[in-house]
């Protein structure tokens, strides 16, 4: 019984990627076949290698937000707890072992030697039904990891439209306001040549300080 019970203990073990091969799987399936875990010691210079590369893509963005999103690193810190747990329920709860010597104290008599090795029986008939529930908090930990990856990675691709598009329309509004400055530039000279009413000139600069404030807001 003591050595079916080691051997047990010795068939549970840690998935060594906590794992994040099973939600990697989820994502490939999805079209993100470059997931890198955030804890990996060359995430940083992953970031850094995309972020110097060049002009910051879409993909380039999302690359670096699954690298460093520090939600993603509470989820898989999860995920790795998850798998303790099923580590944990697959194992049977250790033997006791206990052992007592009786010394009699009489010449000739011998010393009494008692040992003894109990085991809760209890646990063990529930240990099938522990690893299966354990199984399935693992399976749900995985696919909430693979969610919290699509997530972070949609949030950021639209965050980055958004940035170009407001990037662009910067520009615009930069390009309307030096053109108001201009056309208020020229009124004050038609207005100092007596080529244009005092009205005009206020209605042009009116219109190069609100395109100004627009470009600034």
């Amino acid at each position: 019984l003591a050595g079916s019970l080691l051997l047990l203990g010795g068939c549970a073990a840690i998935p060594e990627d906590r794992g994040f091969g099973g939600v990697q799987e989820q994502l490939r399936q999805r079209g993100y076949a470059d997931v890198t875990r955030p804890d990996d010691e060359q995430v940083e210079k992953l970031a850094d290698q995309v972020l110097t590369a060049g002009p910051l893509q879409a993909d380039d963005a999302v690359r670096v937000a699954l690298l460093r999103n520090p939600r993603l690193r509470e989820v898989y810190a999860q995920l790795g707890f998850s798998a303790a747990e099923l580590y944990d329920a697959g194992r049977p709860a250790n033997p006791h072992i206990t052992g007592a010597v009786l010394f009699t104290g009489t010449p000739g008599a011998q010393d009494r030697y008692d040992y003894g090795l109990t085991q809760d029986f209890l646990s063990l008939l529930l240990l099938p039904a522990r690893s299966r529930l354990a199984a399935a908090d693992f399976e749900r930990a995985q696919q909430q990891a693979g969610g919290a990856v699509l997530e972070v990675a949609a949030a950021t691709r639209a965050a980055w439209y958004r940035l170009v598009a407001a990037m662009q329309a910067q520009e615009l509004r930069r390009t309307v306001a030096d053109a108001a400055d201009a056309s208020a530039t020229l009124g004050q000279r038609y207005y100092d040549a007596g080529n244009l009413a005092a009205l005009d000139l206020e209605l042009l600069q009116a219109e190069s300080q609100q395109a100004r404030a627009d470009t600034v807001r």
